[in-house]
């Protein structure tokens, strides 16, 4: 039988399931996330910040952001401000790592029916007395984060884990040390996890969810789970309608974020068949995939054509969508005496013309009747 490999990054996962550690047969390809997606920037923050804990933190600037940001694909200002917020919290507990901490370094070691690895984020000084490991967090999880840290222990040897909720760093607690347990007990742990894993044993819970499990669609616990919740959604309302709005709507909320989910994960899966497929038939019609080309505005040299166009509150078209943009350019056509649509065109050619709008390349979906 093969060796289960387990990365520390799971592990809070694998200890309120045994069964997201089951290779999942056939994986749901995730979309491309989109720019400043919350998850690559918490993955984007971690390098300047591993170059900050090896020592180099004053060659941080935006010349050293800027292509990391366009890698994550990432607003390089966001990351700035993630990334200074570790900076303000490093020296609150560099302490605990001594004066040679290291960053990012693979761990890897094997057991009798498993493999551990990790990368931990921050590892303290060899010479400590108490060697720390440390976990940079861009925001705060629901689910018990330690165990990432206690999968250190047999991997380096640490026995302090410290967690650092970076956006919190305001609060002046923005990280909290723990206790690592003993090695064994650790080890253990996981030992029955893996065994329990092997004898196809699913947990179902909130985690489910929060935690992104990888193998839901295939998952026969979890399945059960979201039929109970949807039924419970379709026949929401029935003999409850008596009951005040607020109760209603607490009781239905589970069985709406199962749908939900389950509607996420069709449409993930949907998106895949299309991408390597092209099209598909259902229902006497075919659904194929198109390509978009979504106009992307440079701020600094859209606002002056905008503001020759008649547009008061430029700033606030921004940050938002083309749709605000459109809309506003449009409400001044009638005191241009112009129509709106050949005011909103003539709008963007003198964009294009100064290189102030772009067009992206995205992705959709249509139905053609067969």
């Amino acid at each position: 039988m093969d060796k289960v490999h387990l990365r520390c990054s799971k592990l809070p996962l694998l200890n309120l399931c045994a069964g997201s550690a089951i290779p999942v047969r056939h994986p749901i390809a995730e979309p491309e996330p989109g720019f400043n997606d919350p998850a690559p920037l918490g993955s984007a923050v971690h390098e300047p910040l591993a170059h900050m804990v090896m020592g180099h933190g004053e060659e941080i600037d935006g010349d050293y952001l800027g292509p990391v940001a366009e890698k994550f694909n990432v607003d390089v200002e966001d990351l700035a401000q993630l990334y200074y917020y570790g900076k303000k919290c490093w020296p609150m507990m560099a302490e605990h790592f001594g004066d040679h901490p290291t960053a990012e370094e693979y761990f890897e070691r094997e057991f009798p029916t498993f493999i551990l690895s990790g990368h931990p984020d921050m590892l303290g000084d060899k010479a400590t007395e108490r060697r720390a490991g440390g976990d940079w967090k861009s925001g705060r999880v629901e689910y018990p984060a330690a165990w990432q840290l206690y999968g250190l222990r047999p991997l380096c040897g640490v026995e302090l884990g410290v967690i650092v909720w970076l956006r919190e760093t305001w609060t002046g607690n923005p990280f909290e040390v723990v206790e690592i347990p003993p090695e064994q007990e650790i080890i253990d742990r996981l030992t029955a996890q893996v065994e329990a894993m092997h004898k196809g044993e699913c947990t179902t819970g909130p985690h489910c969810l929060s935690m992104y499990c990888k193998r839901r669609h295939e998952c026969e616990a979890y399945k059960a789970r979201v039929e109970d919740s949807c039924t419970g959604l379709v026949k929401f309302g029935g003999d409850e309608g008596q009951l005040p709005a607020v109760e209603l709507v607490a009781r239905g909320y589970p069985a709406w974020r199962e749908y939900e989910a389950l509607s996420k994960r069709y449409k993930t899966l949907m998106n895949e068949v299309l991408d390597e497929h092209g099209e598909f038939e259902s229902d006497g019609c075919k659904v194929v995939r198109t390509t978009t080309h979504p106009k992307a505005f440079d701020a600094q040299k859209t606002l002056p054509i905008m503001e020759a166009y008649g547009i008061e509150d430029p700033a606030s078209c921004f940050k938002v969508a083309v749709g605000p943009l459109e809309k506003a350019i449009k409400g001044t056509a009638e005191g241009a005496g112009a129509k709106k649509g050949a005011h909103y065109a003539a709008f963007l050619q003198e964009c294009e013309d100064v290189e102030a709008m772009t067009y992206g390349t995205g992705k959709s979906r249509r139905e053609k009747r067969i």
